[in-house]
């Protein structure tokens, strides 16, 4: 990664391009302009003719499922597999000092994130055929209508009317703008070392020299990734610089770390909400009128408490009605206590 021209880039908020042996620059849109790019995004999803020729994205999913593309809700998978994500990256912190357990979770990180963007292709395969997906398209020409320019002449290479645009001209100019997307890896990369570090160490206030609102998509980002680095480095438990260096490791402590701040903040919820008499009891039943009352109930249960209880559900929707000393984990307390009696007459 060339951190220079990326940062030149930045800081000029110019992409340069070459499209048929001939250079190009992207200027960064004012702001009246992606004002008017979003109208054209509202007007087309407005148009009573428009939505009678083009699918909406959310009757989709029933295509793809029929294609045998997706298996139940599209939003279930894509947020089952976000929450395996971060139970993965958590893993690799609480194990990167051993590099035999690093090298197995590295190739189920792999395996996942292929996975993952399988699911994102599948979400979006049919985008093209979509309203939304259209608009979007006619949003971004419309942006590239106005900021593209010619690097010979210094003009801008549109001078007719949008509508008369040449748009496959401008889907090449599209592709070659995502190809240079800067990702997060390198913006991450960029945000917590040299040059960007002291430019920024210089002029945290304004380093870009301009207001918030004229800021560029990319300094926006680099601020926000800056700001993320200042926390961290910090912060009284900042961790090493072999964590802060990897960024699947660095989320993991981040995740854990307000995983435990949640844990604590529930425990202290629960003691004020049963009461301290009912600490550590095995059960307290409280009444529901709603389901967001049940919901809050629920999330009193420790993390065992709420898998015993779905083992419960499960014996009992198989089996009906069972007696208490039936139940699987009251079974397995009953068989540790004869254990231990067994042990200790052992003795």
């Amino acid at each position: 990664m060339d951190k220079e021209r990326l940062l030149l880039r930045i800081f000029t908020g110019v992409l340069r391009c070459q499209l048929c042996k001939a250079d190009y620059s992207i200027q960064s849109p004012s702001l009246s302009v992606l004002i008017d790019a979003d109208r054209i995004y509202e007007r087309l999803l407005r148009s009573q003719t428009f939505n009678e020729y083009w699918f909406k994205r959310k009757e989709l999913e029933p295509l793809l499922r029929h294609l045998k593309l997706i298996e139940g809700n599209l939003d279930d998978i894509v947020e089952a597999q976000r929450e395996s994500h971060d139970d993965l990256k958590v893993e690799m912190y609480l194990n990167y000092t051993n590099p035999k357990v690093m090298k197995t979770l590295d190739k189920r990180m792999q395996l996942l994130n292929i996975k993952m963007s399988e699911t994102f292709t599948t979400q979006h395969m049919f985008d093209h055929v979509t309203a939304e997906g259209y608009a979007e398209m006619m949003k971004e020409y419309y942006v590239l209508y106005w900021t593209l320019y010619d690097d010979d002449n210094k003009e801008r290479v549109f001078s007719c009317n949008f509508e008369c645009a040449d748009y496959i001209f401008l889907d090449d100019v599209l592709h070659i703008v995502r190809q240079h997307t800067i990702i997060a890896e390198e913006m991450r990369e960029l945000a917590r070392t040299d040059p960007w570090r002291s430019y920024w160490s210089a002029s945290k206030d304004n380093v870009f020299g301009k207001p918030a609102i004229a800021l560029t998509e990319e300094q926006r980002l680099l601020i926000g990734y800056s700001r993320m680095y200042d926390n961290i480095f910090s912060s009284p438990e900042c961790p090493p610089d072999e964590v802060v260096n990897n960024d699947y490791v660095l989320d993991g402590w981040m995740i854990h770390m307000n995983r435990e701040r949640d844990k604590l903040r529930d425990e202290k919820g629960q003691t004020k909400t049963i009461g301290k008499k009912h600490v550590g009891a095995g059960e307290v039943f409280f009444p529901a009128d709603s389901q967001i009352d049940l919901d809050k109930i629920n999330k009193l249960n420790s993390v065992q408490s709420t898998i015993v209880k779905k083992q419960r559900d499960i014996v009992l929707k198989n089996k009906g009605v069972l007696k208490e000393a039936e139940l699987p984990d009251v079974k397995q307390n009953i068989q540790l206590q004869r254990n231990r009696g067994a042990f200790n007459r052992g003795k």
